[in-house]
């Protein structure tokens, strides 16, 4: 009995039509046609305008600033570098200072000295009256009323001391000098990381300014639906939200640009309130694909291992002077004098001497000299090698960074083609009756993320190949 009666359920006849088991209804037969009356509609504000500088702008506002420009006015007026400008000048007076040694020393003296007897009359004295014994300005002599002296002393012979010590003031030179450059390649690197942050933050902003005319056609969309009596309210207040949503993310982004074009004009040692625009010129990439080529090209060119290597050398000049200590220095020196006690004077004098001194015990100081020159040789060594393994470090991070930064920009790429499609997909199924209004809602949430994936990881592409070109030393090479 149960087969007769399951077969018969089963039964179709195969000649009349398949009818619907019930016609389709009005999900809210009382809807009314328009927007509820709680559902605000609000437009896009402008965007804010910068004040400007009050005169004229060091940057040409007027055309879009490029990263190479942004770099050379930066090495022209940010301050920062002063500091090891100022290191230089510091460091080559002391070598002129410290070289002034090997040239002659030219002494002119001339003095007028009124000596007075206050001996009493009845002393038996014939002593000729001499000034006390007291410290008298330079060029004054003790005895006679006027005095002329001309003297020059020249260094012969310190067993080097001096020619080390001037070549350990020049090595050190050399290193200061090298310190600038590390500065102006920070500098530069620091810059083009800020103008490329700007670009891409603009361009965020036009991500979202295309977002928000999206949510604004599937507002109107909704709106359209709903005066045709196919649509619901409730996809009008979820547009209206969505759109909402949409210009308050673009607020955001107009924020964000505006404080990276700040930071950026920071960098550049700009006033913040001039009105720029950063181009969209992308990151130039290394020529070189090899890393291990890379790092020898780095090695050569940074100038952090340049300063080490020039630090080392100063060490090493430093130890060769501290064997000097103590050692005796010969000088020659030959003087000429007037003297008497009227103009003109009438009474010459010459003298040539010559003569040196040798310590016999110095209580130490030259071996606590050599031993401080070594210490010095020992931490300059260590540094040197720090200095190179960072460059290796920077070099193999920077490389392996722009090879994830390259995958990363085409999966971004093939995302936004994949989330535009939804988007197209969704608002045509709802248009045609067949889809939900929330399904176009979260298409267009995914495009705007996709978009600004796609954003970042042009970012993060050209962030990859600005520190490749800092980390490799060829930052400043197109300056």
């Amino acid at each position: 009995m149960i087969p007769v009666i399951f077969l018969v359920l089963l039964w179709q006849d195969p000649v009349s039509p398949k009818k619907p088991v019930q016609a389709p209804v009005t999900a809210f037969p009382d809807s009314p046609k328009a927007p509820p009356p709680r559902v605000k509609d609000i437009s896009v504000p402008p965007a804010p305008l910068t004040p400007g500088v009050l005169g004229t702008p060091v940057v040409n506002t007027s055309v879009p600033l490029t990263a190479i420009e942004a770099v050379k006015i930066a090495l022209h007026l940010q301050p920062n570098l002063g500091v090891s400008v100022g290191a230089i000048q510091v460091q080559q007076g002391s070598t002129q200072q410290t070289a002034s040694a090997e040239h002659p020393q030219v002494n002119l003296g001339a003095g007028y000295n009124q000596i007075h007897n206050t001996t009493s009359a009845d002393s038996k004295g014939t002593t000729a009256a001499e000034s006390p014994n007291v410290v008298l300005p330079a060029g004054v002599s003790a005895v006679n009323p006027m005095s002329v002296g001309l003297d020059v002393k020249q260094l012969i012979f310190d067993f080097n001391l001096t020619r080390n010590l001037v070549r350990q003031s020049q090595a050190l030179e050399r290193s200061a000098k090298q310190d600038l450059t590390t500065a102006q390649l920070s500098l530069a690197l620091s810059v083009k990381v800020a103008f490329y942050n700007y670009a891409s933050a603009l361009r965020v902003v036009k991500v979202n300014e295309a977002n928000v005319a999206n949510r604004q056609r599937q507002l109107d969309l909704a709106n359209a639906k709903l005066t045709n009596g196919v649509g619901e309210p409730s996809d009008v207040a979820t547009a209206q939200t969505s759109k909402s949503q949409g210009i308050y993310q673009l607020s955001q982004a107009r924020n964000l640009a505006e404080q990276d074009r700040i930071l950026l004009l920071q960098q550049m040692g700009v006033d913040p309130l001039t009105p720029v625009v950063a181009s969209n010129d992308a990151a130039v990439g290394s020529s070189d694909t090899d890393a291990h080529t890379l790092t020898q090209n780095a090695i050569r060119l940074r100038p952090e291992v340049k300063s080490a290597i020039e630090t080392l050398a100063a060490a090493r000049y430093g130890l060769r002077a501290a064997r000097s200590v103590d050692l005796p220095a010969i000088y020659a020196e030959i003087g000429a004098g007037m003297y008497g006690t009227s103009l003109p004077l009438n009474n010459n004098s010459t003298n040539i001497s010559i003569g040196f001194q040798f310590p016999i015990f110095d209580g130490g100081n030259r071996s606590g000299a050599m031993k401080t020159a070594s210490g010095k040789i020992t931490t300059a060594d260590a540094n040197l090698k720090t200095a190179v393994l960072q460059v290796k470090t920077d070099v193999a991070s920077a490389f392996m960074g722009l090879k994830s930064a390259t995958q990363q920009t085409m999966i971004a790429d093939n995302e936004v083609v994949n989330a535009r499609e939804d988007v197209r997909v969704a608002e045509g199924r709802y248009r045609a009756g067949i889809g939900l209004f929330l399904d176009v809602t979260t298409a267009q949430t995914l495009l705007l993320s996709a978009e600004t994936d796609q954003e970042t990881a042009r970012n993060n592409l050209n962030q990859a190949r600005t520190l490749l070109q800092h980390a490799d030393g060829e930052l400043l090479a197109d300056l």
